[in-house]
């Protein structure tokens, strides 16, 4: 799916995305809230994880200035030891201002730990909600 000029398209009834497609994610610029936003869902292979980080460099390098992301892993499964290798390179950019999870299972929670630990990431945090994810990433600007 990768990057959605119209969210509409993939949205079903009450604004939930249509995850008829597994894995998959969805990245978009959110104009209003000055971020990139991820949406991913199912498990992750090397070659899907490698997709979606093209995306992303893409929207990053968009934009003029360093971008903070929110990711939403509220519908994601397990990512491969290759896959997660990947996001933690991802996860170094240095155009990346900061970078909030929300949604995570405590699985999830560990497995972004270990990256974040890995990558030497220091601009990433997680959060219980996306109201509180949000705050984050807005402090400072």
């Amino acid at each position: 799916m990768g990057t959605i000029s119209n969210r509409s398209s993939y949205m079903g009834q009450g604004g939930k995305l249509n995850k008829t497609q597994r894995p998959d994610y969805t990245d978009w610029w959110d104009e209003n809230d000055e971020i990139i936003r991820n949406v991913a869902w199912g498990d992750f292979e090397a070659q899907d994880a490698r997709k979606q980080g093209e995306e992303i460099v893409r929207l990053v390098a968009s934009r003029p200035e360093k971008v903070s992301i929110l990711n939403d892993l509220s519908e994601s499964g397990k990512a491969s030891s290759k896959a997660r290798k990947i996001f933690a390179e991802l996860m170094k950019s240095e155009h990346i201002e900061k970078q909030a999870f929300v949604g995570m299972k405590t699985v999830t929670r560990v497995i972004v730990s270990f990256i974040m630990r890995f990558s030497g990431v220091t601009n990433a945090r997680y959060f219980d909600t996306e109201q509180e994810a949000l705050k984050w990433l807005k402090e400072g600007k």
